[in-house]
């Protein structure tokens, strides 16, 4: 799949089309399609306890500050990316405003999980604090 003039390995393609889908949803304002996207997205990187690193450059330029998209990502890097030196080895490679927004959040965070703490298959990020609300569905009945 290929989007922007950016090729992306394989087991990437599935996490990019999502990560398409819910700018779509932004951008359409369609609260439902944007909150399915984040699930299935946190479904794959749980699973696969990955990062959405190759994706956040795209997700920042796509998106407006403080959209549901950009907190879950950065809302991920922080729960599943807790290695030590991650920023040394990130920084050239992030927005300049997803650094901000990483400050912001570990702010409110502390103490942060431990990956090892993370029962396997169990995930660390409830989802719905992401969602942006629907019109006529009522907080914590599903869309």
């Amino acid at each position: 799949m290929q989007g922007q003039g950016q090729s992306h390995p394989r087991g990437l393609q599935e996490p990019f089309f999502l990560v398409k889908l819910g700018i779509l949803g932004e951008r359409l304002l369609m609260p439902t399609l944007q909150n399915a996207a984040i699930d299935a997205l946190e479904k794959i990187v749980n699973n696969a306890f990955f990062t959405l690193s190759h994706h956040y450059k795209y997700v920042y330029e796509h998106t407006l500050p403080g959209s549901a998209l950009r907190r879950y990502i950065v809302e991920q890097l922080i729960v599943y990316f807790v290695a030590e030196d991650w920023l040394d080895n990130l920084k050239n490679h992030l927005p300049p405003d997803m650094l901000s927004d990483i400050f912001k959040s570990y702010k409110t965070r502390f103490p942060l999980l431990k990956s090892k703490d993370h029962p396997p298959h169990q995930t660390l990020i409830n989802t719905k604090d992401f969602h942006v609300p629907v019109e006529g569905v009522n907080q914590g009945q599903e869309a």
